[in-house]
């Protein structure tokens, strides 16, 4: 998707981490960072399209006068971020995810076809995402059940002990 995108960075935030990165430096990593403290990406514009489920698209971010909080922006400001996409990924009318895709080096390289595949593959992802957490809690569900199946078992075997220590000694 990286490459596809023609992006040199690319970042997948969810809950407000930053759960899987991409850059010029690495092939893709699955990551836990707090977006505070994420230092490879616009929170302002993160932060944007998770309060407003609104895409971001812009062919130079830094000059970009529909986008004039972007101009404010730290990151966007030193970094000349040129072309962006920050797409959110919408389940149940709720954004659970955050897309992001940035490329320094060229303006306006994120053609409308390439937007078009990005949303629809956050689509897949926002129905990985939530297959996934549907995954956790029934691990989770399964863990507790089988803890306390445990718990029960040592209960009736500590039980069964007593009882024999009873008719043998009493």
């Amino acid at each position: 998707m990286h490459k596809n995108a023609n992006a040199n960075k690319t970042a997948i935030i969810t809950e407000n981490r930053v759960v899987a990165q991409n850059n010029n430096t690495n092939s893709g990593q699955i990551c836990d960072i707090e977006l505070s403290e994420f230092k490879n990406a616009s929170i302002v514009a993160i932060r944007h399209v998770q309060s407003t489920k609104r895409t971001i698209v812009t062919g130079c971010a830094f000059e970009d006068s529909r986008y004039e909080f972007l101009q404010t922006d730290s990151y966007i400001m030193e970094n000349k971020v040129k072309s962006m996409v920050c797409l959110p990924v919408i389940r149940k009318e709720e954004v659970i995810a955050v897309l992001y895709v940035e490329n320094t080096l060229i303006t306006d390289c994120f053609k409308p076809e390439q937007v078009n595949v990005l949303s629809i593959l956050t689509t897949q992802v926002a129905i990985s995402l939530e297959n996934a957490k549907y995954f956790n809690q029934e691990m989770e569900m399964t863990r507790k059940l089988t803890e306390t199946e445990i718990n029960r078992a040592k209960e009736k075997q500590y039980h069964a002990q007593q009882e024999e220590f009873v008719d043998r000694y009493v």
